[in-house]
């Protein structure tokens, strides 16, 4: 229902966003792929993410590297004092 209303907000109203629904999922068989595409940031994309996803990265290197610059990572500065 929500991104009912994302669609309507983005198109000229509820019967074109019908149609978009249709289109993608009834007719084009790809509507999760064209619904991610069509709610898909335009954004630039951050100077990390080539070296992040290189293929010769393993991926357990790649999600530790991902949780630091997302500032995620349980690094000592960001772990509860305990004595």
């Amino acid at each position: 229902v929500e991104i009912k209303e994302e669609i309507k907000q983005r198109t000229n109203g509820v019967g074109e966003a019908n149609m978009k629904f249709m289109e993608w999922f009834v007719m084009e068989k790809k509507g999760v792929a064209n619904a991610y595409a069509f709610f898909q940031g335009t954004g630039q994309e951050p100077p990390w993410v080539p070296t992040l996803w290189r293929a010769e990265i393993m991926p357990k290197h790649r999600f530790i590297m991902w949780l630091l610059v997302q500032r995620k990572l349980r690094t000592a500065d960001k772990m509860p004092y305990v004595e």
